[in-house]
């Protein structure tokens, strides 16, 4: 027997235990990355079983290029991508969703999601499918729905001059290209363009959750790709560990991002839940918000961002290394409809943000 040992240590997903059975449970997903069918590396089923057994990822999407540069993957390539899709869904246990890139160097890059097993392909150079409109026409058809990605710079920013159709109701905030939420943000993506932010689409109107997603290349979907500068994750909270839950999550925007820790964020306003659409007349007076973290390393700063602007700032002083509870009031709430988030800050620079609760008075 070896007399000195070696000590083995390892590291969990952060864990919170409470009494009662939730209505809703929180799982944790990267629905944006590729394979080599397209400009990336492993096989479709690489891709699902790395996120699975490896990164821990109750839901997972590969998204690969419906054109990479002339190379369609529509016929056998597509077929493989949804049967591997199809193949790796076991619910109650690993959520997968039919999807695909529709990759337009104008417009701007989105990822399409189908709920249900089957979907077509809609390519940038299909003059049906060439724009975002035709786009979102084509898909009208079906129960689906686009998320924009790197939106502020990278490869191409998203105009955001033209709104999100009715089927996108969710924007990715951060992935390996670095974050978008504003201009000048940490880890902020690389060759930002000013009006292109999460924040500029939320000032315009367009009522989006907050979600993150790798965007990787490398067949590692959950995880940081190397000298990336951050990735992304999404948490979301759903009945059911399904397709259908999933899905339902996603449309009422019940859904975060992070910048790659599992870290556990729930934030409501006036006792509702992310995503949601409330009015809170001058005759119910402050406005409450409550904020819960869970974090992975130790909490720097938590922030409540209105319109586009902190109105509450708790700094690590105040904050019990990584575990936070905030209950808080805005005394005055603005007249017309707001939008608020909360975004936390590790001491490690990892991120977390909260999908908007939107306000009416």
């Amino acid at each position: 027997m070896d007399e000195n040992p070696v000590d083995l240590e390892g590291k969990s997903n952060v864990t919170l235990c409470q009494e009662g059975k939730p209505s809703l449970k929180l799982y944790f997903g990267d629905i944006h990355g590729h394979s080599r069918l397209s400009d990336g590396s492993g096989t479709p089923e690489d891709y699902y079983r790395y996120a699975r057994e490896v990164s821990g990822l109750d839901i997972a999407a590969l998204t690969d290029h419906a054109d990479y540069g002339l190379i369609p993957i529509e016929g056998e390539p597509w077929k493989r991508i949804k049967t591997a899709a199809n193949n790796f869904y076991i619910p109650g246990k690993f959520v997968t969703l039919v999807g695909f890139e529709w990759t337009h160097w104008t417009y701007g890059h989105r990822n399409v999601y189908y709920r249900d097993s089957d979907g077509p392909i809609f390519s940038t150079l299909d003059k049906n499918s060439d724009t975002p409109d035709k786009l979102w026409k084509q898909l009208s058809a079906y129960e689906a729905m686009t998320i924009p990605h790197h939106v502020a710079g990278g490869p191409v920013p998203i105009d955001w001059t033209i709104p999100p159709g009715a089927q996108e109701m969710l924007v990715e905030i951060c992935s390996i290209h670095g974050s978008s939420e504003y201009n000048g943000c940490e880890a902020g993506i690389y060759r930002p363009q000013e009006g292109h932010f999460v924040r500029d689409a939320l000032s315009r109107g367009y009522r989006l959750g907050i979600m993150g997603s790798g965007d990787t290349h490398d067949g590692h979907p959950g995880q940081r790709t190397v000298n990336a500068p951050v990735t992304g994750i999404m948490g979301v909270y759903a009945t059911d560990l399904t397709r259908e839950a999933v899905w339902e999550a996603l449309k009422k925007r019940r859904v975060y991002g992070t910048s790659g820790p599992k870290i556990i964020l729930n934030f409501r306003v006036g006792d509702s839940p992310m995503g949601s659409e409330i009015n809170w007349p001058k005759s119910k007076g402050p406005l409450p918000i409550a904020i819960r973290v869970v974090a992975c390393e130790k909490i720097r700063q938590i922030e409540v961002i209105r319109n586009g602007e902190p109105i509450y700032i708790e700094t690590a002083e105040k904050i019990d290394g990584e575990f936070a509870v905030l209950l808080i009031e805005d005394p005055e709430p603005l007249v017309g409809t707001s939008w608020y988030y909360a975004r936390v800050l590790q001491q490690d620079g990892n991120m977390a943000w909260s999908s908007p609760v939107f306000v009416s008075r």
